[in-house]
C-alpha cells in the first residue's frame, strides 16, 4: 500500500516528532466509538505501507477486540511517531469504514496512546501554534457571548466544526478550510448575493484581499474534485493559519454587530 504524505496540520504531544530507527517497534492503543457497539475482527489484519517520497516502509498488525484497538508497528526507514500514528489511524479507520458502509452506520476510531520502548505516550491531534490567531475572545473573556451568537446560526457552528475536524483528519483539512471561507462569505453577504459581490463584501468586512483567500480555495480545488495530491508542509501551515485568521475576524465581525472591522485593530491581510 503506497500513499502520499500530506503536510497539512497536526502535532502530537510528547515525542511525536522523534525519528524512529529502522528496527523501531511501536504499538498504538485506542478504541472504536461508541464503545457500546462491540466491534471484533475475526483476525488481525497486517498491512504494509510505504512513504512515496522516501520508500520507507512500515508494517501494521491491526487487531480489534470488543471495540478495543491494538496495533503493532515495525518500521523500516524514515518515520516519526506522528507520521506512523497518522498512517495507523488511516488504516484502522478504513477497516471501520468498510464495516460502517456494509451496515449503514457511523463509527469513529480513536487512537490516543502510543507505546514505544515500554513508555506510553498520550496522542492527540492539535496545532497549538494556531491558538495565537484567536484574538476575538478567550476561554475566560467573551466565551459566553460568542457561544450565544454561534448557537443561533447553523452555518456558523458547522464552520467551527469544520475547523476542528480539519485538525483530526489531514485528508480533510484543505477542503474544510475552503468550505469555512465560503461559508463565511455567504454568512456575511447573504445566500442571494451574486458570488463576485459576495467576495467583495466579505473582503471589505474583514479587511483582506482575494489573494489571501485564494491560497485556501485553490489548494482545496483538487481534493474537492476527487484528486489528492501531496500538499507541502509550508502550504499546509499557511492555509491553516489563514483559515484561523479569517474565522477569528468573522467572530469579531459578529461580536461587533456586523460592522466592518476597523483597520486600526485589524490590519489589512494580503496574499
Amino acid at each position: 500500500m503506497t500513499e502520499n504524505e500530506a503536510g497539512t496540520t497536526g502535532h502530537m504531544v510528547n515525542s511525536a516528532r522523534v525519528p524512529l530507527t529502522d528496527t523501531s517497534a511501536v504499538a498504538f492503543r485506542g478504541r472504536v466509538l461508541p464503545e457500546f457497539f462491540r466491534i471484533t475482527l475475526n483476525h488481525p489484519y497486517t498491512v504494509r505501507a510505504t512513504l512515496s517520497e522516501t520508500g520507507s516502509s512500515a508494517e501494521f498488525s491491526i487487531a480489534i477486540q470488543e471495540s478495543q484497538i491494538h496495533i503493532d508497528c515495525t518500521t523500516g526507514g524514515s518515520w516519526d511517531l506522528w507520521g506512523l500514528h497518522r498512517r495507523a489511524l488511516d488504516l484502522t479507520q478504513t477497516i471501520i469504514d468498510l464495516i460502517c458502509f456494509a451496515r449503514g452506520m457511523h463509527l469513529a476510531v480513536l487512537l490516543d496512546t502510543a507505546v514505544q520502548d515500554g513508555i506510553e505516550h498520550p496522542m492527540m491531534s492539535s496545532s497549538p501554534d494556531l491558538a495565537e490567531f484567536c484574538t476575538s475572545y478567550s476561554i475566560d473573556n467573551g466565551f459566553d457571548e460568542v457561544l450565544s451568537l454561534v448557537v443561533k446560526e447553523a452555518p456558523f457552528f458547522v464552520a467551527l466544526n469544520d475547523l476542528n475536524a480539519a485538525l483530526a483528519n489531514y485528508h480533510l483539512s484543505p477542503t474544510n478550510f475552503a468550505r469555512v471561507v465560503e461559508a463565511i462569505r455567504v454568512m456575511i453577504a447573504g445566500e442571494d448575493a451574486a458570488t463576485p459581490e459576495a467576495w467583495r463584501r466579505m473582503r471589505t468586512a474583514l479587511n483582506l484581499d482575494m489573494e489571501y483567500l485564494k491560497l485556501i480555495t485553490d489548494t482545496s480545488a483538487p481534493k474537492r474534485h476527487g484528486n489528492h495530491p501531496r500538499i507541502e508542509a509550508d502550504v499546509g501551515a499557511q492555509i491553516s493559519e489563514r483559515a484561523w485568521r479569517v474565522m477569528d475576524r468573522f467572530i469579531a465581525y459578529r461580536r461587533g454587530g456586523n460592522r466592518d472591522l476597523p483597520e486600526s485593530e485589524y490590519p489589512f491581510l494580503q496574499g
